[in-house]
C-alpha cells in the first residue's frame, strides 16, 4: 500500500492549522487592537468538524475563512516542482559532502521531467 499521499495530505492539514491558526491569531489580534477592543477567536469550525469542510475561525461578529492566492502563474504548481528537485539534491549528492553549500536556482530553471539526481554534482 502506498503510504506517500496520505503522509503528504496529513502534512498540509498539519501545516494549515498551524500556520493558518497562527496567521488568524494575529488577524484577529490586529483587530482587536484597531477596531474590535476585546476580539478573540470564539472557535475554530473547521477543526472542531472533520467531516465537512467549514470556515476556519469564528471571532465575534467575523466569520474567518484563510486562503491563498498565486501571486506568480502557476506557482503552487512551480513550487512542487521546485521541492521535489530540493528533496532529490538533498537526499542523494548533497547528503554526501562534509561542507556548506549554497545552490541558487533560477525561478525559470526548474522543469517538469528533469532528473535533477542524474544532473547533480
Amino acid at each position: 500500500m502506498e503510504f506517500e499521499p496520505i503522509r503528504q495530505a496529513i502534512l498540509k492539514l498539519r501545516h494549515r492549522l498551524v500556520y493558518g491558526g497562527r496567521l488568524i491569531a494575529a488577524f484577529v489580534a490586529f483587530r482587536c487592537s484597531r477596531d474590535l477592543p476585546g476580539l478573540t477567536v470564539d472557535s475554530w469550525p473547521d477543526v472542531e468538524n472533520r467531516d465537512s469542510p467549514d470556515i476556519d475561525a469564528v471571532a465575534g461578529p467575523l466569520a474567518i475563512e484563510h486562503t491563498s492566492v498565486d501571486t506568480v502563474a502557476d506557482q503552487r504548481r512551480d513550487s512542487a516542482w521546485f521541492s521535489q528537485v530540493v528533496r532529490s539534491v538533498e537526499r542523494g549528492p548533497a547528503s554526501r559532502i562534509s561542507f556548506r553549500l549554497e545552490l541558487i536556482f533560477p525561478y525559470e530553471g526548474v522543469a517538469r521531467g528533469q532528473d535533477w539526481v542524474c544532473h547533480a554534482l
